[in-house]
C-alpha cells in the first residue's frame, strides 16, 4: 500500500486559500513530513476543511484538494522485503562487493550502496505487494566488481533488467538464471566470463536484449536460443564461439540487431539471416563464417546499418541494396568485385562507406562524399577523381582512397612517393617517434610525427624520405575518440618512445622512400598503453592487428599486451626486408578482431610507438638493454604470404 509524504516547511499548518475563505491544514507532527496512507489522508483532508466551509464553496474544496493532493504530496516507495534485502546482502557479497550501508533500503534510495566510484549504480523497484517493494532493475555498470555472476540473483523473483556492463567478473553464466521468469534485459558485456552459454538459457521467454560481448566464453550456440522469439537484439561479439549457427535460430524473426564479430564460427552465413524482417544493424566483422553471403540479407528493407568484413568465400558482385534508410555500409576484404552501383546514395544518407580491400573496378561518379566517411582503399578503380571529392573534404580527411586513386586526376594508382630521378639524396635509414615529439635515443634521433594531428589524415609526409597514412573512423562513439589518434600515458622518463603512441582504427601505414636498394633492419615498438589496469576490466581489452612489411603478411593477429606480458610494457619486434625501388612499406591492419567497447566503445585498430628502419643488421645496436629491459624478438621474410583478397592492384 502506497503512501503519502505531506511536507510540513518549518510549521506546523500549511495555508490554503479558495476565493475568501481561509482553510488551515493542521499537521500531526511538527517539523517532519508525516506518512499517512494515502486514503487516510484524503479523507483527513477533506473532513477538515468541510468543516471550516459553507456548503457553496465544498464543490470548489473538492477540486482544490484534487490538485493538492495530485501536486503537493509525494509518493513515497514502500520498504522493500526483508528476504529480498537479505538476497541483495549476498549478491554484494557473490559479485566481491560489500555493502557499505546494510542500513539503507536500496528501494527508498535507488542505489545499491556498494563500492565507491561507480559510473551507473541503480536499483528499482517497481513491483509491489502488500507492504513491500521488490527489485525490478538492478544496474551496475563499471563498479569495479571483480567476483562471480551470482546464482543468488534468481531468487529476485520479479527482475527485469540486469547491467553488469564492463566489471571484471569471472565464472560461468549461471543456469539458475534461467528461471527468471519476467526477465527482459540482460547485459554482462566486457567481463571475463567464461565457458558456455548454458542451454537453459532458452527458458528466457520474455527476454528481449541480451548482450555477452567482450567476455572469453565459448562452445557452441545452443539450439535452445532459438526458444527466445521474443529477442530483439542479440550481440555475442568479441568470445570465442565456435560451430555453426543453429537453424533453431531462424525462429528469432524479432531481432533488430544481431552482433557476432571476432569470433571463430565456420560453416556459411546462414540464409535465414535474411528472414529477420526486421533487422536493422547487422555486424559481422571477422566472424569465421564464410560466404556466399545470400542476396536475402542484402534485400532487407529495414535495414540501416551493416557490416560484414574479412571473410573468405567465392567472388560476387556488388550487391543489390533495397533499403532506403542505410546509415552504415562496411563491406570489407569480401573479395568482391563489380562496380558501386549509380543508385547507392538512393539506399539513404550513409554516414559510413568502407568498401576497402575488394576488386571492384570502374568510377565513383555515384558517391556524394558531403559529411560521410568513404574507404575505398586497396581496389582497382578507374576513371577520375570527381570535384565533389576534392572540394568538399578538407585535405580528404574523410575521403579515404589510398592505393585505390592517385593525388592526381587519373587514376592510375597509388600517389607514387618520391622515388628514381626525383630523390635529390638516397637514405640508409630513417627512425620514427609514432605520435610523439622528437625523440634521442642512444644517439638516435626518432623524428616525431605529432605535428600530423589527430584524425583520419589520407597523407602525412615529414618532408625527408618518410611519411604514413591514417585511415579509419571510430564508429560508435558519438565522436568522443576523434582524438584518439594519438594515445598517451605516463610511464617511465626512460621509455621515451612509450609515452604515446599512434592508433588507428582500420588500418596504418608508415612508408619510406629515397632509400638505397638493399636488405634492411626493421624494428617496431610497441607498447600497450590504453588498456591500463587502473580499471579493472581493462584487462579484458584486446587489441589485433595484422602487421605487413612490404606487402607480406609478417603476423597474422598480433596481440601487443599478449606479446608483452602485460599493459605499459615496451617490446620490439624485429623484421627483414628487401628495398628494390627505392620505398619500404609498412601496414598495420585491423581485421576486425579485438574487442570494440573497451575502454570505451569504438575503440579499436592497430597502435605503434615507434619505427626503426637501418640497412643490414645496424639497427641492432638498440638492444633490449638499451631500452630498459624491452623485449625483442627477431623474424625472416620467408613466411606468411599476403592472401590473394588483400593484394593492393595498380592498374
Amino acid at each position: 500500500m502506497q503512501c503519502i509524504y505531506i511536507k510540513v516547511l518549518g510549521s506546523k499548518y500549511r495555508t490554503y486559500i479558495v476565493h475568501t475563505y481561509v482553510i488551515r491544514v493542521y499537521i500531526l507532527h511538527k517539523h517532519s513530513p508525516t506518512k499517512i496512507p494515502s486514503k487516510q489522508a484524503r479523507r483527513y483532508l477533506k473532513a477538515v476543511a468541510m468543516l471550516m466551509m459553507p456548503m457553496k464553496q465544498q464543490m470548489s474544496l473538492i477540486l482544490l484538494l484534487s490538485l493538492f493532493v495530485a501536486f503537493q504530496l509525494t509518493f513515497a516507495q514502500l520498504q522493500l522485503h526483508p528476504k529480498e534485502a537479505a538476497v541483495l546482502r549476498e549478491i554484494a557479497a557473490t559479485l566481491g562487493a560489500k555493502l557499505t550501508n546494510s542500513t539503507v533500503d536500496p528501494c527508498q534510495s535507488g542505489i545499491l550502496r556498494i563500492n565507491k566510484n561507480i559510473v551507473k549504480n541503480n536499483t528499482i523497484c517497481n513491483h509491489t505487494d502488500g507492504n513491500f517493494s521488490y527489485v525490478t532493475n538492478l544496474v551496475l555498470k563499471q563498479c569495479n566488481l571483480q567476483g562471480r555472476l551470482p546464482p543468488e540473483l534468481a531468487k529476485l523473483t520479479f527482475l527485469e533488467e540486469i547491467d553488469l556492463t564492463r566489471n571484471y567478473l569471472s565464472g560461468e553464466l549461471p543456469k539458475e538464471w534461467a528461471s527468471m521468469r519476467y526477465l527482459k534485459n540482460l547485459s554482462v558485456t566486457a567481463n571475463g566470463l567464461s565457458g558456455e552459454i548454458p542451454k537453459e538459457w532458452g527458458n528466457f521467454t520474455n527476454l528481449l536484449e541480451l548482450s555477452l560481448e567482450a567476455n572469453q566464453l565459448s562452445g557452441p550456440i545452443p539450439e535452445e536460443l532459438g526458444k527466445l522469439v521474443n529477442l530483439d537484439k542479440l550481440a555475442l561479439s568479441s568470445n570465442h564461439f565456435v560451430g555453426s549457427l543453429p537453424i533453431t535460430l531462424a525462429k528469432l524473426t524479432n531481432l533488430t540487431h544481431f552482433r557476432i564479430s571476432d569470433n571463430s564460427f565456420n560453416g556459411t552465413i546462414p540464409e535465414f539471416i535474411g528472414r529477420w524482417t526486421k533487422l536493422r544493424r547487422l555486424e559481422m566483422y571477422s566472424s569465421g563464417l564464410k560466404g556466399p553471403i545470400d542476396a536475402t540479407i542484402f534485400a532487407l528493407e529495414n535495414m540501416t546499418d551493416l557490416r560484414i568484413t574479412d571473410m573468405s568465400g567465392p567472388k560476387f558482385d556488388f550487391p543489390k541494396l533495397i533499403s532506403k534508410g542505410m546509415n552504415v555500409l562496411v563491406l570489407r576484404n569480401l573479395n568482391m568485385s563489380g562496380s558501386i552501383p549509380t543508385d547507392i546514395q538512393e539506399r539513404g544518407k550513409l554516414d559510413t562507406l568502407d568498401l576497402t580491400f575488394n576488386k571492384l573496378e570502374g568510377e565513383i561518379k555515384s558517391i556524394d562524399p558531403e559529411g560521410n566517411h568513404v574507404f575505398l582503399s586497396g581496389n582497382m578503380l578507374t576513371g577520375t577523381i570527381p570535384d565533389s571529392f576534392l572540394s568538399t573534404s578538407q585535405n580528404l580527411s574523410k575521403i579515404i582512397m589510398y592505393q585505390s586513386f592517385s593525388w592526381e586526376h587519373n587514376m592510375s594508382g597509388r600517389r607514387p612517393c618520391p622515388h628514381g630521378s626525383s630523390c635529390q639524396k638516397y637514405y640508409n635509414s630513417f627512425h620514427i617517434n609514432c605520435g610523439g615529439p622528437d625523440v634521442t635515443v642512444n644517439h638516435i634521433v626518432y623524428k616525431g610525427d605529432d605535428g600530423a594531428g589527430t584524425g583520419s589524415r589520407l597523407q602525412y609526409d615529414s618532408g625527408t624520405n618518410w611519411g604514413f597514412i591514417s585511415v579509419g573512423d571510430f564508429m560508435d562513439d558519438d565522436g568522443k575518440n576523434d582524438g584518439g589518434y594519438i594515445v598517451r600515458a605516463d610511464l617511465d622518463p626512460q621509455q621515451k618512445l612509450y609515452s604515446e603512441a599512434r592508433a588507428s582504427p582500420l588500418f596504418l601505414t608508415y612508408y619510406g622512400y629515397c632509400l638505397e636498394n638493399e636488405n634492411y633492419t626493421v624494428n617496431l615498438h610497441f607498447a600497450e598503453i590504453l588498456f591500463n589496469d587502473k580499471e579493472p576490466y581493462n584487462r579484458v581489452g584486446r587489441r589485433i592487428f595484422d602487421i605487413y612489411i612490404q606487402g607480406i603478411l609478417k603476423w597474422k593477429d598480433f596481440n601487443i599486451k599478449e606479446q608483452a606480458n602485460g599493459t605499459g610494457k615496451a617490446i620490439i619486434k624485429t623484421f627483414n626486408a628487401t628495398v628494390t625501388e627505392n620505398t619500404l612499406e609498412i601496414r598495420l591492419y585491423w581485421a576486425g578482431k579485438g574487442t570494440t567497447c573497451i575502454p570505451s566503445r569504438g575503440i579499436c585498430g592497430p597502435l605503434i610507438s615507434a619505427i626503426s628502419i637501418c640497412q643490414g643488421k645496424s639497427c641492432n645496436s638498440f638492444s633490449a638493454s638499451d631500452a630498459d629491459g624491452i623485449a625483442t624478438t627477431r623474424f625472416s621474410m620467408d613466411k606468411n604470404v599476403i592472401p590473394g583478397d588483400l593484394q593492393f592492384f595498380f592498374v
